[in-house]
């Protein structure tokens, strides 16, 4: 019995004392948006519209210098688009947010300024999102 206990007590010593904590933390400071694209909302309530498809999207021209994000719907495309009513998807990196969040539905009509966020450094960088019909 004494054994038993005594192997108890210096197995748990080991545990405890085997834990060691981590030598360098890595700091996430990078706040750039990596990728975004605009997409809308599939017509879900027109769905015998015909040739009006169920998804389409447009990527975003990063301008990492003036911080502009820059989406030019083609004009033949016009019609598949509502810019009053799109969703936005962003790559951004691990510990960073959005202020204000880009979930839900947007209104992009006019330009939309975002915040993009680091959690542990308070870096920020600002952008603009500018969604129009090019002209070709």
């Amino acid at each position: 019995m004494k054994k038993t206990i005594f192997a108890i007590l210096i197995l748990s010593a080991l545990t405890l004392s085997g834990c060691k904590k981590p030598v360098f933390t890595y700091v996430h400071d990078n706040v750039t948006i990596t990728s975004i694209t605009v997409t809308n909302l599939g017509a879900p309530d027109v769905p015998d519209f015909p040739g009006k498809p169920l998804y389409a999207s447009v990527t975003g021209q990063i301008n990492d210098e003036t911080g502009e994000i820059l989406f030019p719907i083609p004009r033949k495309d016009a019609d598949k688009f509502d810019i009053t009513r799109m969703k936005a998807y962003a790559s951004i990196p691990l510990d960073a947010k959005f202020d204000p969040p880009l979930t839900g539905i947007h209104d992009f009509s006019n330009d939309f300024p975002i915040r993009v966020y680091s959690l542990q450094t308070g870096d920020y960088r600002d952008y603009v999102l500018k969604v129009y019909f090019s002209r070709y």
